[in-house]
């Protein structure tokens, strides 16, 4: 059984993983999951344990796992987590194209949440209905700690050029105030967390310099 692994992050590693991100959004338009995306953050641990602050508790990953089994035919793309305040974020991770987030339905002028954005964040609510149903089993308390144990999960996918009008907004609303039995769904682009992580990397290089000076 697979199980969360122990990650020590290196900010100089994380750096280096953040802009080989920002060349792989700069290098194409579209990405597909598995070859592009999937292959991508599974080579470049510093830098999913760095999607760790996307979560409520915003913190660096101390452990993560990658394709991580839940029950049954279940298992996440990604889950970054830090065992200490016993926080774990559940990653989804989609591809990035044209009409991954919304797509064309008729002759309205709205565009419809794509099939797509709907099949990710359908897979995340399936997972947090699956942890809600072993939370007392043994496994749980192996993979995760006892006591309270705090979830979020993030649906990543497609990219911000391809967002018209107001659907940026849409997508913002959506991961501020939608939740699954209480638990937060973030939902970003590929580009709104390369940006995210940047400014954290940012922040946190002016943080040490003001120690250092």
């Amino acid at each position: 059984m697979k199980k969360l692994a122990d990650v020590d992050f290196d900010p100089a590693k994380g750096a280096q993983e953040l802009r080989e991100f920002g060349e792989l959004l700069a290098s194409r338009a579209e990405l597909a999951e598995r070859a592009d995306i999937q292959q991508f953050f599974k080579e470049r641990r510093h830098l999913c344990a760095l999607v760790g602050t996307c979560g409520p508790h915003g913190s660096v990953a101390d452990c993560l796992a990658f394709e991580f089994p839940i029950v049954g035919d279940f298992s996440a793309d990604l889950v970054v987590g830090n065992r200490v305040p016993r926080a774990f974020l559940f990653v989804e991770l989609e591809d990035a194209r044209q009409n991954s987030v919304f797509s064309r339905v008729g002759d309205r002028a709205a565009r419809d949440w794509s099939p797509r954005f709907n099949h990710g964040f359908s897979q995340i609510v399936d997972w947090f209905c699956s942890l809600d149903d072993f939370k007392r089993t043994r496994r749980f308390s192996r993979d995760f700690g006892g006591g309270h144990v705090r979830f979020s999960g993030l649906l990543l996918i497609g990219r911000s050029a391809n967002l018209e009008g107001d659907e940026k907004e849409r997508l913002s609303w959506r991961a501020d105030k939608v939740k699954v039995d209480s638990v937060q769904v973030g939902c970003m682009t590929y580009d709104d967390l390369y940006d995210a992580l940047a400014f954290r990397m940012r922040v946190w290089g002016l943080a040490t310099d003001a120690e250092e000076s």
